[in-house]
């Protein structure tokens, strides 16, 4: 008897929390406008042409692969200052330098936060605790890390799920303003799929998170610039929403 009681309570659990996740599931894809027949809301802006003399920003990326180096390039491209960094040191990017051209130079780690007002993380996740802190205070730093137990090893909050990966980065550059970025998509597609020609309903989107929205409305025309539409997900609490295993991370939503 309390065998069959146990059971349909389980079974009771299990239903309840597949409701939970088919809520979620919906409701993330009512934040990022998976209907393409609709407007983007909260961050999403028309595109806007750089005003006339507009000297551009300086940005610092840490991290020259995939992802960083090509943000790099959309940066560069757009009119903005780049500082770029490697593991390997500035002397292994001449190359990259000077494909980039002249809006780009090579740096340290703690140079290109320096140098940058914004300052873009693109280093596997594992690599968080030999980042600089004092660099980086002030800052608008952007994560573009995702947690990959295989390749950075087990690390308990996040597993535990008490925090997220960007929390993480958070807490350790105290001081700086994070946000989370540039971790959902592809970087072919982060190359191959901006449209600056298109309206903001009509572009692919990125979604950010983080608990400061002035630093939100930065990053949010810096995406605009190179062709997307920035969507806002939430707090940076509620980042994991673009994590690794949602049904954001790695999907093209236009």
């Amino acid at each position: 008897m309390e065998q069959r009681a146990l059971r349909r309570l389980l079974a009771a659990e299990r239903r309840a929390l597949r409701r939970l996740l088919a809520a979620e599931r919906r409701a993330l894809r009512r934040l990022l406008a998976l209907n393409s027949g609709r407007r983007r809301q909260l961050f999403a802006v028309e595109q806007r042409a750089p005003p006339a003399g507009f000297p551009g920003m300086k940005i610092g990326i840490v991290g020259a692969g995939n992802i960083g180096g090509t943000l790099a390039t959309l940066f560069t491209r757009a009119g903005h200052e780049v500082a770029l960094a490697n593991s390997r040191g500035p002397q292994t990017l001449a190359g990259t330098i000077a494909e980039l051209g002249d809006n780009a130079h090579a740096a340290t780690a703690a140079d290109a936060a320096a140098f940058g007002e914004v300052v873009v993380i693109a280093v596997p996740l594992k690599a968080y605790t030999a980042l600089p802190v004092e660099p980086f205070a002030g800052r608008i730093v952007v994560d573009a890390n995702n947690y990959y137990p295989q390749r950075d090893g087990q690390i308990a909050e996040l597993d535990a799920k008490t925090a997220t990966s960007t929390e993480l980065l958070a807490r350790r550059l105290e001081g700086a303003r994070v946000l989370k970025a540039f971790n959902t998509i592809y970087s072919e597609h982060l190359r191959d799929r901006g449209d600056t020609g298109a309206r903001a309903t009509d572009r692919f989107a990125i979604p950010i998170a983080g608990d400061d929205a002035a630093a939100k409305a930065v990053l949010t025309d810096l995406i605009d610039q190179i062709g997307f539409s920035a969507v806002d997900t939430g707090t940076l609490a509620e980042s994991w929403r673009q994590e690794p295993g949602t049904p954001v991370y790695g999907a093209e939503v236009q």
